[in-house]
């Protein structure tokens, strides 16, 4: 498992695994459903080609702002980061293409973009190797870019009491996605883009699943 904080603990991989750390930290809840599983459809799209396999998106019911993945294609946001991203659906998006980075970056989810292959080989921090695969996911699909760094400043003062050294990795990784002046050594800054270049094809189903 992973997860978009710095804060956070190992769990057992796997689908069982996963449904047994849910169980234990709150369970699922259908906070905002609607506007979840809109952003998911958008940032992720659907792909028939291998319906047995799917992108499954939950919501945990904890106060707390964090999001998590497991190899298994299971994404769970918890109700606290739901709810500090209202208003602001490419933060929401973020939270979920972070944790998208890591399964790509990892090989999880075969078939990314061109434009994400060998986006993580120069960046040996997984943390940031996953903000800046997201970023990257984010403008692919339209929403803007911005949106993880914003979202990763909600953490840090979310989590203002943890430990220096966690702390500090959330800054660091912060001022590694803040905009910086444009040199000719530096590339581009990342922007939305108005309609994808290449659409994000995992060969999966999405699936944001309501209770009941």
């Amino acid at each position: 498992m992973v997860g978009v904080a710095t804060i956070g603990c190992a769990a057992p991989g796997g689908r069982v695994g996963a449904d047994a750390w849910v169980s234990r930290h709150g369970g699922l809840c259908d906070f905002e459903h609607t506007r979840v599983a809109s952003v998911v459809t958008r940032l992720i799209g659907s792909s028939s080609a291998e319906p047995s396999r799917s992108i499954r998106v939950d919501i945990l019911d904890a106060d707390e702002l964090a999001a998590y993945a497991w190899p298994g294609a299971r994404v769970v946001v918890t109700r606290g980061l739901v709810a500090a991203t209202r208003g602001d659906d490419a933060a929401l998006a973020a939270a979920i293409a972070h944790e998208l980075g890591h399964l790509i970056a990892d090989g999880h989810l075969p078939n990314p973009p061109a434009a994400l292959r060998g986006w993580s080989a120069d960046e040996p921090d997984v943390e940031s190797r996953a903000d800046l695969v997201g970023r990257e996911l984010l403008a692919i699909h339209g929403f803007d870019p911005d949106g993880m760094r914003r979202l990763l400043v909600r953490l840090r003062t979310a989590h203002g009491g943890a430990s220096a050294r966690n702390g500090a990795h959330l800054d660091r990784r912060v001022a590694r996605l803040a905009p910086r002046a444009a040199s000719a050594d530096e590339p581009e800054p990342v922007q939305p883009r108005k309609s994808p270049r290449e659409p994000l094809v995992l060969r999966t189903t999405t699936e944001v699943r309501p209770l009941g």
